[in-house]
């Protein structure tokens, strides 16, 4: 099993996914399951996947790393450099970022540190 950083890529238009795992290939064949059933959380990456066809995706390992952590950093340094359109979440100065969601995560946020005050 491979560790470290892969990324999508529709040869269509160019755009892609880059994404780590601890086992790149298992990662891998559950993206597909996740793309045939319709149901991946990538809504962009379905939509690629929907309109041209597994066909026009290719899949390369881009960075082969010994342990996760270094592959997490490796994942949010390759985001945040080629800010890939097919990715949900994009890394702005090293922090995740959410487009469009920005709201609903501070709003989630808002609640949990509601719901901690009435429990402390």
């Amino acid at each position: 099993m491979t560790c470290g950083v892969y990324r999508i890529t529709c040869r269509i238009t160019g755009e892609s996914y880059i994404g780590a795992s601890s086992s790149i290939e298992v990662r891998w064949k559950a993206h597909l399951a996740d793309l045939y059933r319709g149901s991946h959380y990538s809504r962009r990456l379905q939509l690629a996947y929907d309109k041209y066809g597994i066909g026009n995706l290719t899949f390369e390992v881009i960075r082969r790393c010994r342990e996760m952590r270094t592959a997490r950093k490796w994942e949010r340094k390759m985001i945040g450099k080629e800010k890939p359109i097919l990715n949900s979440a994009q890394v702005v100065d090293g922090k995740w970022f959410y487009p469009g969601r920005t709201q609903q995560i501070r709003d989630g946020w808002a609640r949990s540190q509601h719901l901690r005050k009435r429990i402390l």
